[in-house]
């Protein structure tokens, strides 16, 4: 992380002097610190860099120190140094510093995530080169029962619904760049993922009991939720991060039925797709390569029917970063993969000369199936601010990236005992059922 001091403020690392110095009296808490140093051209270093400060009434610089004695143990301590007593004599520089928290004295913030940023590397003479190593922060996914039946939803009137294989496994390597100018006003905004032997399978069985109609039935049901291990950081009085994933089911529907059935979908996305984000790019760079290979194996068996049915079901993982920067702002960064998202219609028909086929002997009963596979990936950010002119949690969120494809339309001759009346049919486009995104409101 990188802070930057106001208003192209000077700023200055203790720690870059510490080839230079003999001694360090850190007593900067009661005004006062000194730096007595090791050589006469040490000591002429020092006061080329920050000497000018006593030739400007309000010359002053910002000096971090870390080092014992100055501030809290382990942690950096800002100063701001106003003005400097010179001994030559003995190669010593007195500094009238007062203790300044990071808070009051940042005014822009830059935040790598699963990334190493330039760093400064010490030199004998003070002098900084750079080097950077990119590098991506590697998470292993793995929510959801594999081969396991779990009970979702069950109402003794009209159904019983269970989970009989759901689950989410996935390699992820991420990285997350922000960039903030006065904390509030963002520079730069990018978030990358590429995962790797991603596999998401929800098969559900469900028995429904024709009673009377349904419309509109919603559900959810949040079936995991865990902070990531081994990502919570903690600077104290700077920066508090932690990754959470939560893995959730939600269902919606409208039914008049009685029937017994598993459905649902296996989804795949390729290994080495790279998801990209730019929450401030206008040309249009943010979405996914390869994510266009993704496949889907359907499954649907239905055991015995009557009525009509239509079902919009998903499982949603979500990768949610906390993220809160000098008790200023928050910020929640979500990224969500509604895999597998399925939308499937089933309605009983009949027909004198044949239902799904016109040859002798065919069934006059049967059901018409629909079935249309979805893959949504959805970006939310909300944001909560600390500051005496602007207070409140904010957020929004839009698609990054969507594939919708139907996976099949078909007839399937079936005994109807219950059924009488004409082919009701299904057109293709009928379904109007949405779950829709979570939105957060900006008030």
């Amino acid at each position: 992380m990188t802070l930057t001091a106001p208003n192209g403020m000077l700023t200055v690392l203790l720690e870059r002097f510490d080839n230079l110095t003999s001694a360090i009296d850190c007593q900067g808490d009661s005004g006062t610190m000194s730096l007595t140093f090791s050589s006469q051209e040490a000591y002429d270093h020092a006061l080329e860099t920050w000497g000018y400060i006593n030739d400007h009434d309000d010359g002053k610089f910002l000096l971090i120190a870390n080092h014992a004695g100055c501030g809290p143990d382990a942690q950096r301590q800002p100063y701001i140094i106003t003005s400097i007593t010179e001994d030559g004599a003995h190669l010593t520089t007195y500094l009238a510093a007062q203790p300044a928290p990071l808070a009051d004295i940042a005014a822009d913030y830059e935040l790598h995530i699963g990334k190493v940023v330039p760093y400064q590397r010490h030199s004998k003479r003070g002098w900084h080169s750079h080097d950077e190593e990119t590098k991506a922060w590697t998470i292993d996914i793995e929510c959801g029962h594999q081969d396991k039946v779990q009970r979702l939803y069950r109402d003794d009137n009209w159904i019983t619904l269970d989970c009989v294989n759901c689950f989410v496994t996935a390699i992820m390597d991420m990285t997350l760049h922000l960039k903030y100018h006065d904390f509030i006003i963002p520079e730069i905004f990018t978030l990358t993922v590429t995962p790797w032997n991603f596999n998401a399978s929800m098969e559900l069985s469900a028995t429904m009991y024709f009673t009377h109609k349904i419309e509109n039935w919603s559900y959810t049901n949040t079936l995991y939720s865990k902070a990531i291990p081994h990502t919570g950081i903690t600077i104290p009085g700077l920066l508090k991060m932690g990754l959470n994933i939560s893995y959730q089911f939600a269902a919606i529907s409208r039914l008049r039925a009685f029937t017994t059935l598993d459905f649902g979908v296996a989804a795949y996305i390729p290994s080495g797709a790279v998801l990209t984000l730019d929450l401030l790019d206008e040309n249009g760079k943010s979405g996914c390569v390869g994510c266009d290979d993704s496949y889907f194996v359907p499954i649907f068996d239905v055991k015995k029917f009557a009525g009509d049915i239509q079902f919009l079901v998903r499982t949603e993982p979500k990768l949610t970063y906390g993220i809160k920067v000098m008790e200023k702002v928050e910020l929640d960064v979500m990224l969500s993969f509604y895999i597998p998202q399925l939308d499937f219609s089933i309605k009983a028909g009949y027909d004198e000369g044949g239902y799904c086929s016109q040859e002798k002997g065919a069934s006059k009963t049967g059901i018409m199936e629909l079935m249309t596979f979805g893959f949504d990936v959805w970006f939310e950010l909300a944001w909560r601010l600390n500051f005496p002119m602007y207070k409140g949690k904010h957020g929004w969120g839009y698609s990054v990236w969507t594939k919708h494809e139907p996976l099949f339309k078909a007839c399937q001759p079936m005994e109807i005992l219950q059924l009488e009346g004409e082919n009701p049919g299904i057109e293709e486009g009928s379904h109007d059922l949405e779950l829709g995104h979570l939105t957060l409101d900006s008030g």
